[in-house]
């Protein structure tokens, strides 16, 4: 959404002033995209440490362990995650 905004915005870059309504819709809806994708990009990282380190999101935020006795390693973490071993 935020490129065919951006997309749209270049385009009509050098439009008359009958389009303005619709380059300011764009405007914001490009903003809204680019904040929800950065956000999203967060919590992706966030649960990639999380299964690398093979602890729930509720165990993260209780800090329940101080050592993680299903740790086993990121990779077999994330096969574990993957296929279910």
């Amino acid at each position: 959404i935020a490129v065919y905004c951006l997309l749209y915005m270049l385009k009509h870059l050098d439009s008359d002033e009958t389009e303005a309504p619709a380059q300011i819709i764009s405007i914001v809806i490009f903003v809204i995209a680019i904040v929800i994708a950065l956000s999203m990009v967060f919590f992706v990282f966030q649960h990639i440490v999380l299964i690398s380190s093979n602890v729930t999101t509720s165990e993260s935020i209780r800090k329940k362990y101080k050592q993680n006795a299903f740790d086993r390693g990121c990779c077999y973490n994330w096969k574990e995650m993957l296929y279910h071993i």
